[in-house]
């Protein structure tokens, strides 16, 4: 049944990056995918409207799962990185692990209704994400704290993605360049507060 998920998510976001649309039919979706219609009903929203918000947390899971993963592997030989460096460096590689679906996402984020469904839903994906980030980052497993500083990176995030959908470059030197200087406001209120830690 993953499977099938899996196939059908990357099949409406493939289809997404070359037409612009988030609008795509079942019956495109089962012809780029390989799965029959049967098999696809028995997984896919009743509304077809529904599709994107349902795709997008399947693909923001996925995408984090694999950034995490990687990170993991490399905060583990690295015992000279700042905390600081470690997340500015996790937020760097997931805007990098989502280049491929920027146009889908700038997509989905066009148009008021859609882009308020969709924050909402990415919401609780970005808590996931920078609680995971911070407990590589830190090793600090104080989940009471790490949710407050959870929630101060999130804003830095969220500013960062507007950038990130609207920069026309494939190389994000201004994502980046942007996201260091949000980090380093937040880093001074976290000498006061502990927010993140040098």
């Amino acid at each position: 049944m993953s499977d099938i998920k899996s196939n059908l998510c990357e099949a409406f976001f493939s289809i997404m990056n070359h037409t612009l649309n988030e609008e795509i039919l079942i019956e495109d979706l089962c012809e780029k995918s390989g799965i029959q219609i049967e098999e696809a009903q028995k997984i896919l929203p009743l509304s077809q409207k529904d599709y994107s918000s349902f795709f997008l947390k399947i693909l923001i899971k996925k995408l984090d799962q694999k950034t995490i993963e990687e990170l993991q592997k490399e905060f583990n030989n690295d015992k000279i990185s700042s905390v600081y460096d470690k997340i500015l460096e996790g937020i760097i590689l997931r805007l990098e692990i989502y280049t491929p679906y920027k146009l889908s996402l700038k997509t989905l984020s066009i148009g008021l209704d859609i882009k308020t469904k969709n924050f909402f839903n990415l919401l609780s994906s970005n808590q996931n994400f920078m609680l995971q980030l911070l407990n590589l980052a830190e090793g600090n497993k104080n989940e009471c704290k790490n949710i407050i500083k959870s929630l101060a990176l999130n804003i830095v995030y969220f500013k960062t993605m507007d950038v990130f959908l609207k920069e026309e470059k494939s190389n994000l030197e201004k994502t980046i360049r942007i996201l260091d200087n949000n980090l380093r406001e937040i880093q001074d209120i976290g000498d006061v507060f502990g927010i993140i830690k040098k």
